[in-house]
């Protein structure tokens, strides 16, 4: 069985973002045509998915499955991509590239996380 994580294994830092709100030359909203801002960032470790087709799968195409394992009560699940958020738990699943390993959020989950939780993880 694998060794529990403490807080002393949180030190890398994740930065939750979203996709800001564009509009086309015509005043029109674009879905997820702005840039990456940060919402949030939280203390966090990484460990790496073990077995399956779909891990192996992606280990190919150079991206690795990975559970961001956060010191906060949110949950996640990884779905085709996106990051969708719950409250009670204590992992987040997120799709991180080899190079770069950031958290993916949509508008409408990114609205799910209450504004006093924000303010107590931002420093």
């Amino acid at each position: 069985m694998a060794a529990k994580l403490g807080a002393g294994d949180l030190y890398y830092r994740v930065a939750c973002q979203k996709k800001q709100a564009a509009t086309d030359e015509f005043g029109n909203p674009v879905p997820g045509g702005g840039a990456w801002a940060t919402q949030f960032s939280v203390r966090a470790a990484y460990t790496h998915r073990r077995g399956g087709e779909g891990v192996l799968a992606a280990r190919l195409e150079n991206r690795q499955l990975r559970l961001i394992l956060a010191g906060i009560v949110l949950l996640a699940f990884l779905v085709i991509g996106l990051v969708t958020l719950w409250y009670r738990g204590e992992t987040i699943g997120a799709r991180a590239d080899a190079v770069q390993a950031r958290v993916e959020l949509t508008e409408a989950v990114a609205a799910l996380v209450p504004a006093d939780l924000k303010r107590v993880l931002d420093p």
